[in-house]
């Protein structure tokens, strides 16, 4: 752990979330920054010069900046990165890291997200903050609140099936055997969104993928994304991305 505790952090450079499917292999050359890799769910594995890093729920990943790597996808996962940049503390090869649960990190990556997306006069200070605070947290082996362990069955139950269209919030409280108010009582508490609206956020972000780099119309990819028509998909995605998903395609078209 001496790598963590020698850390100093600049700033917060860079939040993304990666979706990949089963079997997707990624080259990353010449990282841009350095930075942590979460896996909120499934499993990803980080092969640099022969040597293979764990993504999965019990382990993160660290990388250093300008370092190539292979993304290779065991099972359909879904990657949080935090990049920052460093005052001091360099480093020059990867490094996996024991947790507990990698989804406690999840509402941190919200609230930093948000400060990133939506700066105040503040928020590179609540950055700065956030970024210390995972890193004493994956020293102590990022260790899971018990508070949280009656949704576990749901959570999962959640990330299989989000791009239902049948899905349900009582549905899926049911999977933990517990009442629909309790689970979004104590989800909320956990991610900081309500369950809606975490389901929301992975459906759109998924579509806002599909738009640019699939080929399907907008109401195939309504569907695909667990909305029910292409009318409640348009108004979803125009209240959280500003425009119609028409002219997001248009806008941010990849040439093929």
């Amino acid at each position: 752990m001496e790598v963590l505790e020698n850390l100093r952090f600049n700033k917060v450079a860079r939040l993304l979330t990666k979706t990949y499917k089963k079997g997707d292999v990624r080259h990353i050359r010449n990282r841009l920054h350095t930075g942590f890799v979460f896996t909120l769910y499934g499993k990803t594995e980080f092969v640099n010069d022969g040597k293979v890093f764990i993504g999965d729920e019990k382990h993160v990943m660290l990388a250093p900046q300008g370092f190539d790597y292979d993304v290779v996808t065991k099972e359909d996962s879904m990657n949080l990165i935090i990049d920052f940049e460093l005052a001091s503390g360099f480093f020059n090869e990867m490094y996996n890291f024991n947790i507990d649960e990698s989804k406690s990190f999840y509402k941190t990556y919200l609230n930093m997200e948000k400060q990133y997306y939506f700066p105040t006069p503040n928020s590179e200070l609540i950055g700065l903050r956030n970024l210390y605070d995972i890193t004493v947290r994956i020293i102590g082996f990022g260790k899971k609140d018990d508070r949280f362990k009656p949704i576990e069955l749901s959570e999962r139950y959640l990330e299989t099936n989000v791009y239902d269209q049948k899905l349900s919030i009582s549905e899926i409280a049911k999977a933990s055997n517990i009442s629909e108010v309790y689970f979004r009582r104590l989800f909320k508490d956990k991610y900081n969104i309500s369950p809606y609206e975490y389901i929301n956020e992975k459906r759109i972000k998924k579509a806002k993928d599909a738009l640019i780099y699939d080929d399907d119309n907008i109401s195939e990819i309504a569907l695909s994304c667990g909305f029910s028509n292409i009318y409640s998909f348009s108004r979803a995605f125009k209240k959280s991305v500003g425009i119609s998903p028409s002219d997001y395609k248009k806008k941010y078209i990849v040439s093929k």
